[in-house]
């Protein structure tokens, strides 16, 4: 379940939590995953 979302001008943070449950790979920590915004901005079209 997502938990946890943050966007600034430089990228994106997503926090998933799995509620202590093991995951398929037997890992049950939460996931935070960082992305790096475009390189033309979040609003840039193409």
């Amino acid at each position: 379940m997502a938990e946890g979302l943050v966007v600034d001008a430089n990228g994106a943070w997503i926090m998933l939590d799995n509620g202590k449950h093991a995951r398929g790979d037997g890992e049950d920590r939460p996931i935070l995953w960082r992305f790096a915004a475009p390189a033309k901005g979040w609003g840039a079209r193409s």
